[in-house]
């Protein structure tokens, strides 16, 4: 009579945690799929102001890392190249089929233009570290606001080597 007492009470347990361990398993499956979609979906992260007509630049390729500066954040990314003219530096972006890497520290001549850049102010990510505009200016010893617009950058566009 115990036993079969225990038994019920036994089978009862593992059925109620049959239930938790299925309804944790649908969970995480509804959560993943949630996840999924939402990394899919992109938004805009910059617009083109403007771009100047191609012409011939004459420099050195050299490949930067990413760091916390205004370069490399116009750049979108991690690694970057940017071109060498005298003393300025210009971030690229490679629009033609050629491997920069084949290039690096060695001066070329590419045909390229000059394209101007706003990032926006608020990131899609909140968590994303970008250059601030100051939020405000002292003019005559007051503190005036300043709206922040966004970030402006130019990057040469590079056609062809």
């Amino acid at each position: 009579m115990y036993f079969n007492f225990f038994q019920k009470a036994i089978f009862k347990i593992m059925r109620y945690i049959l239930i938790i361990m299925l309804s944790f398993f649908v969970s995480s499956l509804c959560f993943a799929q949630t996840k999924t979609t939402t990394k899919k979906t992109k938004t805009k992260k910059m617009e083109i102001v403007s771009a100047t007509e191609s012409k011939s630049y004459t420099g050195i390729i050299l490949k930067k890392p990413w760091s916390k500066s205004t370069q490399s954040y116009c750049a979108q990314g991690s690694e970057y190249f940017v071109l060498k003219i005298q003393e300025e530096e210009w971030v690229i972006e490679n629009k033609s089929k050629v491997d920069l890497e084949k290039y690096h520290e060695k001066e070329v001549t590419v045909t390229a233009f000059e394209q101007t850049r706003k990032i926006p102010a608020k990131p899609e990510n909140p968590y994303e570290q970008r250059p601030v505009n100051p939020s405000f200016l002292v003019i005559d010893g007051k503190k005036v606001p300043v709206q922040d617009d966004g970030f402006t950058c130019t990057v040469l566009v590079i056609e062809k080597i």
